[in-house]
């Protein structure tokens, strides 16, 4: 699962990827397992980060007073914070 933020994650099944925000659910047999709500799918971890990206910004612009160029600047500072979690190292050797 690829963490994003705001509750945000990109988790995937054998025939999609599944942008959504994960609750753990204690199953009746004693094990724990993780839905999604809010839950799209995509193709791609890339059509996935995409629509990330404009729920993201949706969030920003919606209900806001703000001019085009602030919109723009906001629009910048999601991409830029996307472009962080993408260089994170998977894994330390």
């Amino acid at each position: 699962m690829i963490t994003l933020w705001d509750g945000w994650a990109i988790d995937s099944d054998p025939y999609q990827y599944i942008l959504g925000k994960p609750i753990k659910r204690d199953r009746s047999d004693g094990k724990t397992e993780i839905d999604m709500t809010s839950a799209t799918y995509h193709r791609t971890p890339g059509k996935a980060l995409g629509a990330f990206y404009q729920k993201q910004l949706r969030e920003k612009v919606k209900g806001a007073d703000m001019t085009l160029s602030q919109a723009i600047d906001a629009a910048l500072q999601i991409e830029q914070r996307i472009r962080e979690i993408i260089r994170e190292p998977d894994f330390q050797p």
